[in-house]
């Protein structure tokens, strides 16, 4: 049955995942029948978990033309003292898919995606994950690990990562860009101590992204449809912004870290565009 408009609120009960719940956001329901979505954006929020706000700030930009269309979800990652009962929690490593309190970020997201596409939505289509900032960290190194748009589902390819004004990415290999705009191997002492640890690089993998494994994200993450997107006038390394010295080998400014990002590219050092 179609649903008659959106209904805004948090959810625990819906999105179980072995013992323990996750709370989101959406402007619909996603356990009753609805032929009319066919495209599904999942938005993760930033480093404050502001699920909600960005919730709101995704469904309220959705043309009127859309809106019977459209489903929009964003899950929170909350921390442990804002979790109830039976509810998972993180540590601060969800943005590169860590378990600390249970599950894994990327599963969580795993779940929601196969959710969508269980029937309920028969002519679902695109499926989108977007985040902001820390979101954006989370949706650029979620793109290299996860198998979504490898499934058997049909349709199953049709999924966009647009990852906005993160800190950092998951590099594929060890070359960074030097202050001469050059591409070099930082020395592993210094400034250069950890710059290719995981979640800046591949080094020492953890939890979701050690299942996959390094080659695993070298090869898939180059095929995936990921779109870096950085605000031009995002100049200012403000309060948010991460300065440790894995982050700062990547860029000094948002804008910086998307055009160093977009560079890496480059076939001289061995890497496909993603």
């Amino acid at each position: 049955m179609k649903s008659s408009g959106p209904t805004m609120q948090k959810i625990d009960a819906t999105l179980q995942i072995d013992s323990g719940k996750i709370p989101y956001w959406r402007n619909r329901p996603i356990d009753t029948y609805d032929p009319s979505v066919t495209r599904a954006i999942i938005v993760i929020h930033g480093s404050r978990g502001n699920a909600e706000g960005y919730f709101h700030r995704i469904n309220n930009i959705i043309p009127s033309t859309w809106k019977d269309r459209a489903l929009v979800i964003a899950p929170h990652f909350q921390k442990k003292a804002q979790a109830q009962k039976g509810e998972f929690w993180w540590d601060g490593d969800w943005r590169e898919g860590g378990a600390s309190g249970g599950v894994s970020s990327f599963a969580v997201v795993d779940t929601l995606v196969a959710r969508l596409r269980d029937g309920t939505f028969p002519n679902l289509m695109w499926v989108v994950i977007a985040g902001h900032s820390a979101g954006g960290q989370f949706t650029q190194r979620y793109a290299a690990f996860t198998d979504i748009n490898l499934q058997p589902a049909p349709l199953a390819a049709l999924v966009k990562f647009v990852p906005a004004n993160p800190s950092s990415y998951v590099y594929l290999n060890e070359y960074r860009m030097s202050s001469d705009n050059t591409w070099v191997v930082p020395q592993r002492n210094g400034s250069g101590e950890s710059y290719n640890q995981f979640e800046f690089g591949l080094d020492n993998l953890y939890d979701y992204a050690a299942d996959r494994g390094a080659e695993w994200a070298r090869s898939h993450l180059p095929v995936c449809r990921v779109e870096l997107l950085a605000g031009t006038e995002d100049i200012v390394a403000d309060s948010g912004f991460d300065d440790s010295c894995p982050a700062m080998w990547q860029g000094h400014t948002h804008v910086r870290v998307r055009h160093t990002a977009f560079a890496h590219r480059a076939p001289a050092i061995g890497m496909a565009a993603f």
